[in-house]
């Protein structure tokens, strides 16, 4: 799960690893408290694993938090820039939403734009927790995926948790009809749809042109003809597990090109476990988009 950045001299003995993976422990679950507000007994720092080897640093370590999914942290013992990256998980979060996508101001936001998710570190300003309060409405600032939802993202509009779902704009008049048969669990594109100017039988929830369909999938199967709903979607992973992905590395004037598995799933912004499909070597790649990861380095 983590990419050692060292070589071998440098590395402790066996013996030693418990030690220090204790003393890097607490310095971690400490930064982690200070950063994010978490009590430090809700935070576990997860630098257990036996392929993890950390150097006797004879200065403090130097840990840092440099993704918004707030829980990758990257660890660098200043005197020999040896370093790596770790996670934690702080547990007893409280649940909000985080964009899949970067909207723009301006931007219409659809179910589809967001998910719910444990959040585990304190806002500035307040988190909205009724998803229904903002779908629909336009965006007065621009976000970043994997930011947290917040009240302060969108106009003053009274935020009492009650559904809007039908509140919709009178230019929005186009919604998505599938061209044919979609399997359940398969994740959509632009081109398995058309757009049909909405009618009184569309359904209030049917999705609108516009939606990002890339960013989601179907929770059941859909027939040709069939309308594009809240109800028969869900947000889907960027990156699914297993999935053969293609990784460059650029160092300097040399790129490379390796073929990786994903050991595990991830959303847009999250960091997840890669593997060499020709070394089996690991390491930790950011997931930036639909099916791409990029190396952290």
């Amino acid at each position: 799960m983590l990419l050692v950045l060292a070589s071998p001299h440098l590395l402790a003995t066996q013996l030693d690893q418990v030690t220090l993976k204790k003393e890097l422990e607490e310095q971690l679950i400490r930064t982690a408290a200070e950063l994010t507000g978490a009590k430090a007994s809700n935070i576990e720092a997860l630098i257990w694993d036996n392929r993890l080897k950390i150097i006797d640093c004879e200065e403090e370590y130097l840990i840092t938090f440099p993704f918004s999914d707030g829980v990758t942290a990257k660890v660098v013992c200043p005197e020999n820039s040896w370093s790596i990256f770790t996670r934690i998980k702080i547990h007893n979060s409280e649940f909000g939403f985080r964009y899949l996508r970067n909207l723009s101001e301006g931007d219409t936001l659809s179910r589809g734009d967001v998910e719910r998710q444990a959040i585990n570190h304190k806002l500035k300003g307040d988190m909205v927790t009724h998803i229904a309060d903002v779908i629909g409405r336009s965006l007065k600032r621009s976000v970043k995926a994997s930011n947290v939802v917040m009240v302060e993202d969108y106009e003053e509009i009274g935020f009492s948790g009650a559904a809007k779902d039908d509140d919709r704009s009178a230019t929005e008049t186009y919604v998505l009809i599938s061209n044919g048969s979609i399997t359940r669990g398969q994740r959509l594109s632009p081109e398995l749809f058309t757009p049909t100017i909405q009618t009184e039988q569309a359904p209030k929830d049917a999705l609108l042109q516009g939606v990002e369909v890339k960013h989601l999938e179907t929770t059941r199967d859909l027939t040709s003809g069939e309308y594009l709903r809240k109800s028969n979607t869900k947000p889907t992973l960027a990156v699914r597990k297993g999935e053969i992905l293609t990784l460059s590395i650029v160092r300097g004037m040399i790129s490379i090109t390796a073929q990786v598995r994903a050991s595990e799933g991830g959303k847009i912004g999250e960091v997840i476990e890669l593997e060499n499909i020709d070394s089996g070597n690991l390491v930790l790649g950011m997931v930036v988009d639909i099916g791409k990861v990029e190396l952290l380095n």
